[in-house]
C-alpha cells in the first residue's frame, strides 16, 4: 500500500482544528495511521476517544438545534434526528 502523504494544514484548516480543540498533529497521525484502522475513514472515536467524541456529538446535536430554532415546528423533525442519532448505541 502507498503511504499516504500530507505536507501541510491550511491556516483556515488550523483554525477550524482548533474550534473543535484538535491540532495539527491529530490531523497528521490521523491520515497516516487511520487508513489502517478505518478503511481510509476517520472517525470521532478514533480521533477524539469514547468520552470527547460523545461530548463533541452532543454539543454538535445542540448547536444544530439552536441553528434550526428559526424554523420553528418545521424544524422539529429534524430536531429529533439529530437527538435520536446522539442518543442511538448501535
Amino acid at each position: 500500500m502507498r503511504e499516504a502523504r500530507l505536507t501541510s494544514v491550511s491556516s483556515h484548516a488550523v483554525q477550524r482544528l482548533a474550534q473543535r480543540n484538535l491540532s495539527a498533529s491529530d490531523v497528521h497521525y490521523v491520515y497516516r495511521h487511520g487508513r489502517l484502522h478505518h478503511a481510509g475513514k476517520a472517525t470521532f472515536v478514533s480521533i477524539l476517544g469514547l468520552e470527547r467524541a460523545r461530548d463533541q456529538s452532543n454539543l454538535l446535536a445542540r448547536q444544530a438545534a439552536q441553528h434550526l430554532e428559526p424554523f420553528g415546528q418545521a424544524a422539529d423533525l429534524l430536531k429529533q434526528a439529530a437527538e435520536f442519532v446522539v442518543a442511538r448505541r448501535a
